[in-house]
């Protein structure tokens, strides 16, 4: 027993005071819900948000057109090679 004792004496000894002073707060807020029998509602009121429409998949974009020309964002100009 006095051993538990001196493990919560260490533990707090290094503590902040708003650590103590919430860590107090959640326990007791957690007995009283407990006892009151507390739940969060959640159907009260409709999301503001629209819901995520999805699409069936990515098209595919096809970025060589061939004979060295590449296209990404905007029409790049020809690839050479031998250069780089």
């Amino acid at each position: 027993m006095l051993q538990k004792i001196s493990l919560y004496y260490y533990t707090i000894k290094f503590l902040k005071r708003t650590q103590i002073q919430y860590q107090l707060w959640y326990r007791l807020r957690s007995k009283w819900r407990s006892i009151s029998k507390f739940k969060y509602n959640y159907q009260e009121a409709p999301s503001p948000f629209e819901k995520i429409k999805m699409v069936p998949s990515i098209q595919n974009h096809t970025s060589y057109l061939g004979n060295n020309h590449f296209t990404f964002l905007v029409p790049s100009p020809a690839c050479e090679r031998g250069r780089g």
